[in-house]
């Protein structure tokens, strides 16, 4: 039995697909917020886009809002680290990649029809010696399908990505 090279490097090659997919696309196109975070792991397997979809703890779609928002935690999100300017700076630059990776995608395509805005929650890890390992967030930021178009191939400047400070929101009364 001969075995075409050919066609064994086509299929080894090509991503894996999600078996959530068609289940996930019918949800999104009856307006139901969708977790896609296995097709996340499951697509990023072979080839990761970024460094940071290493740390994707959740990946759901919103398509009433047309939102798809992603949870990721760290060692690189210091509540410290992000107190300066040109790790805050280096940080929006990573996370303006991450988009752009993930706008990239092909497997994104299917998805992306439901989808306007990109927001990207990061946060800390946090050991709790009661709890084990938590997460704090600390930064939000986001970015519209259409700017990541616009500014493909073109340089973006990373300080304009908008961004939420989150830590005010989760910390305790300040003495």
């Amino acid at each position: 039995m001969t075995v075409d090279q050919e066609a064994l490097k086509k299929i080894l090659s090509a991503p894996p697909k999600s078996p959530h997919l068609q289940l996930e696309l019918e949800q999104l196109g009856r307006g139901e917020r969708v977790d896609i975070t296995d097709s996340w792991k499951i697509n990023s397997a072979r080839r990761s886009p970024h460094d940071f979809s290493a740390m994707v703890r959740e990946v759901t779609i919103d398509p009433q809002a047309k939102r798809l928002a992603i949870i990721i935690a760290g060692e690189q999100f210091k509540e410290i680290a992000l107190q300066t300017p040109a790790v805050l700076l280096r940080i929006k630059q990573e996370l303006y990649d991450f988009f752009s990776a993930i706008h990239e995608e092909e497997w994104m395509d299917p998805y992306l029809r439901f989808v306007h805005l990109y927001e990207c929650v990061c946060s800390e890890l946090v050991d709790d010696p009661f709890m084990g390992q938590q997460t704090r967030p600390l930064l939000k930021a986001e970015i519209t399908t259409r700017e990541l178009d616009q500014y493909k191939g073109r340089f973006f400047d990373a300080g304009s990505l908008r961004t939420t400070d989150l830590r005010s929101a989760h910390s305790g009364p300040k003495s």
